[in-house]
């Protein structure tokens, strides 16, 4: 029983050597080969915000194969909402953050009916802690979509756990040359007078947004 033992922790201590030498490289390879990607792609978007909801904008492509990344920074559990549209008026990826009841909803229209593909909650909800940037990454693949959130050191510096990718494909397709992206504080107020003096009251932040024209492998 002893040598038994002895020969599980030779082992044991052998795995967290080996674990401890090979997961820097494997991480190293995988932001580099992320990296590598991004670079040969254009930025149709590329904005250092720093700024309270809503934000819009809009952007152009021949194809429909874009990636976004959009890092933004609670100051309190609040709700928010994310928004992409094809030609201003089919929604064709809806995002919406219900933090008092720890639930996300995914969901896009067809027919012009809403149709709930995706629902997290409960232990499945992210840990967004307020003040602390969060990252969330969408990418439109024709009719397919794929979103993930990255909480944690976004500078990808030292290797993390992958968080989990949610995608569905609707099977709708159709051709559009401009796409609009809006970003909401759902707790905001709605009244315009009082949007300007409430600016800096506003619960959600927009640091930055990215929009590559090309697909990534994440």
């Amino acid at each position: 029983m002893r040598k038994l033992a002895d020969t599980d922790q030779e082992n044991l201590t052998e795995l967290l050597l080996v674990s401890k030498l090979a997961v820097p490289m494997i991480w190293y390879l995988y932001t580099s080969e992320v990296a590598s990607q991004k670079k040969r792609l254009e930025k149709l978007v590329d904005e250092e915000l720093a700024r309270s909801l809503p934000y819009r904008r809009s952007f152009s492509l021949e194809y429909p194969f874009f990636h976004m990344e959009m890092t933004l920074q609670l100051l309190e559990e609040s709700d928010f909402q994310i928004e992409l549209l094809r030609d201003e008026s089919t929604m064709i990826f809806l995002l919406r953050i219900d933090y008092d009841d720890r639930r996300i909803v995914f969901s896009d229209q067809n027919g012009g009916e809403t149709v709930e593909r995706f629902v997290i909650a409960d232990d499945d909800f992210p840990a967004l802690v307020p003040g602390m940037d969060f990252r969330v990454n969408i990418q439109v693949a024709d009719d397919c979509i794929f979103v993930s959130f990255w909480v944690g050191d976004l500078s990808l510096d030292t290797p993390m756990a992958l968080p989990a990718k949610y995608h569905w494909c609707s099977k709708v397709y159709h051709h559009a040359t401009s796409y609009s992206i809006n970003v909401l504080d759902l707790k905001q107020t709605s009244s315009s007078d009082e949007t300007d003096s409430a600016e800096d009251k506003h619960d959600v932040k927009l640091m930055s947004a990215t929009i590559y024209g090309g697909l990534i492998v994440q």
